[in-house]
């Protein structure tokens, strides 16, 4: 394949990543899914490490990044800009958990990072922030740098026996040691990145549809990010509550027109200028519907809507129409009650339907389009649904 920028491969120890994350040249950008992992998942990260077992491989793509104030797990970084940042593409729930566990193992609040190797029984274990651990157990941020593990030894040389030194030397060591290969793609054109991307995640348990689209197509506007989390809690800020990944894209989707169930992303925008726009015009959308199933639905909270439908059409309507008032509010006050308590009889509504009435919309006068919607609800509701 003539042109084909192939990633070179290259090896990091946990402490290269903990540099690395420190000084701000690994980012971990807002595509990312936001760290998963429970605590056993990273018990068993360490436990693999030293027991020598794989743990698979890290994708990063060496680009520029501006200079912000990052969050890696418990730790908060100042990083400056640079040309060759080294951003996450795959492999963040395990950079996480191995940076924050050896740099704030006996300090975080967060138990998923207070990891501990037992020097009795060599297994790892996780604490609460009040939890009184065994003297044997010592954090796994001691083992990263020799002279603060050599201080702890001394410290509690009273008590240590020989072998639980002989544990902690090669843990120590087995931490300090273990390489991690490392795809690096310095490629300027995405596609590359996003095949490879896309090859690693269609094995094992496949990411949902709103965390590929969360993936492509998140970003910054310059201090602003641009992603489906973010979107979500823009109603968040009104007091009606945060949109949950999966219904925030459906909401921009819907915003841009076609089907809002697509399952094909990677031609969604065609610049960056294009994405950010969109996103913009959602939020605001987005504002005016939380409104209105307040104001006019006497819907106070988005955990209160009988089904979660209503929020894209919505977006699509006041992107074709504008906000909706006078008769036409009342025909989709109507529309939203009608439409629960269709649901509720029919137990749920089909995609078929919900696509129906997002076509619904497309009608070139807003009385059109909410009329069109009534006519989506079964008529025998029509004698309970009277407002």
């Amino acid at each position: 394949m003539p042109g084909l920028a192939r990633p070179r491969v290259e090896y990091r120890t946990p402490e290269d990543l903990v540099q690395e994350v420190n000084n701000g040249h690994v980012r971990i950008p807002p595509f990312q899914r936001g760290f998963k992992w429970e605590a056993a998942d990273v018990v068993k990260l360490f436990d693999s490490l030293i027991r020598g077992f794989p743990i698979g491989n890290l994708l990063l793509w060496s680009r520029p990044a501006p200079a912000q104030r990052l969050r890696v797990g418990p730790l908060e970084i100042n990083a400056p800009d640079t040309e060759t940042a080294l951003w996450v593409v795959d492999g963040q729930q395990r950079i996480t958990s191995l940076v924050g566990a050896l740099v704030a193992g006996d300090s975080s609040s967060d138990s998923r990072f207070r990891v501990h190797l037992d020097l009795d029984t060599g297994e790892f274990h996780t604490t609460g922030l009040r939890q009184d651990r065994p003297s044997s157990w010592i954090p796994v941020s001691l083992l990263l740098d020799t002279r603060t593990l050599l201080r702890w030894m001394r410290e509690n040389a009273g008590w240590l026996t020989d072998s639980q030194i002989a544990l902690a030397d090669q843990a120590a060591k087995a931490v300090r040691e273990y390489q991690i290969p490392t795809y690096v793609v310095s490629a300027t054109n995405e596609e590359p990145l996003l095949e490879i991307f896309t090859r690693m995640n269609t094995t094992g348990k496949p990411l949902t549809k709103s965390e590929v689209f969360h993936a492509l197509h998140s970003g910054m506007a310059g201090d602003e990010p641009l992603d489906l989390h973010s979107l979500g809690r823009t109603t968040a800020d009104l007091g009606f509550g945060a949109l949950d990944d999966r219904l925030a894209m459906r909401c921009i989707l819907a915003l841009r027109g076609g089907d809002i169930f697509r399952e094909d992303f990677h031609d969604e925008f065609v610049s960056d200028d294009d994405r950010t726009e969109t996103f913009r015009q959602a939020a605001g959308a987005l504002r005016e519907v939380a409104h209105f199933l307040r104001a006019e639905c006497g819907i106070p909270h988005v955990k209160l809507l009988p089904y979660s439908h209503p929020v894209p059409v919505l977006v699509r309507f006041v992107r074709l129409h504008g906000v909706p008032d006078g008769r036409v509010s009342t025909l989709l006050r109507r529309w939203v009650w009608r439409g629960a308590i269709a649901g509720t009889r029919a137990r749920s509504l089909s995609v078929g339907e919900i696509r129906n009435q997002v076509l619904a919309v497309e009608r070139p006068r807003p009385m059109d389009a909410a009329q069109k919607l009534l006519r989506h609800v079964p008529s025998c509701l029509d004698f309970a649904c009277r407002n």
